[in-house]
């Protein structure tokens, strides 16, 4: 079986083991943590302990939707100061911004979560501590979609992306893990925007983006200025997916 191993965090000390890079994993590899009242099973794979308490993130103790706000489809959840949970709730409108709290899962819309961070060594660690947070079960009644992830340079994207931020990435991306990866581009508006003031996607973008094949998706990202070269239209998408997808069955 091929395994790739990494230290969580200077912190923990200690190191996560995944499953077989194929997808494969054996009864022995996973064992069960409950399921949650939307439905959602949590696993924890062998190797995967939770984080130590100072590392995780608080579960909300009451709704985090304002009162009379615009429905919400996911949650976003900073990792870290600087994770772009804001920037993207700010992009797009059926995403709302948790903090840096997992919402409890006990409200009507309040079910389902990304964790949003910063592709920087800290950044990532503190992505993969509140991954393993949810997988054991701590992150509230909740389904975590994906983990959402943002270049801090304009070159560190595809093959340039360093060595260290590719490791990790690759770790959150195992196909061992439920949850999806997501990178988003270099976003350069977010850098001179307040993010009341940027640009949103439509719902109209992301059907169209929906509907587009490959060759239609490379086209459009092509063009510097849009928003589907940022990858935040295709993340949109992916997370209008993700929530319809119903929840992993538990094992027998």
């Amino acid at each position: 079986m091929k395994r790739a191993r990494m230290t969580m965090t200077s912190s923990a000390a200690h190191t996560i083991t995944t499953g077989s890079r194929d997808g494969g994993r054996g009864d022995d590899d996973r064992r069960d943590v409950g399921t949650t009242a939307g439905g959602s099973r949590g696993r924890v794979l062998a190797g995967f302990p939770p984080p130590p308490e100072q590392a995780r993130a608080q579960v909300a103790d009451g709704p985090v939707a304002d009162p009379g706000g615009e429905p919400v489809l996911v949650w976003a959840v900073s990792a870290h100061g600087g994770a772009g949970a804001t920037s993207l709730a700010a992009r797009v409108g059926f995403i709302g911004d948790a903090g840096g709290r997992f919402p409890s899962g006990a409200y009507p819309g309040e079910d389902r979560v990304v964790i949003c961070a910063a592709e920087t060594v800290a950044g990532l660690e503190a992505a993969q501590n509140l991954a393993l947070q949810h997988l054991n079960g701590l992150g509230g009644e909740t389904r975590l979609l994906a983990v959402v992830t943002h270049p801090v340079h304009p070159g560190w994207t595809g093959a340039k992306t360093p060595v260290e931020i590719r490791g990790m990435l690759d770790l959150l991306d195992d196909p061992g893990v439920p949850w999806r990866l997501i990178r988003l581009g270099f976003d350069s508006e977010l850098a001179l925007t307040a993010p009341d003031q940027v640009q949103q996607v439509t719902p109209g973008e992301v059907a169209e983006w929906m509907r587009m094949d490959a060759k239609a998706r490379r086209r459009a990202t092509r063009s510097r200025d849009s928003l589907a070269a940022s990858g935040v239209v295709a993340a949109a998408a992916d997370l209008v997916g993700l929530a319809a997808d119903p929840p992993d069955p538990s094992p027998d």
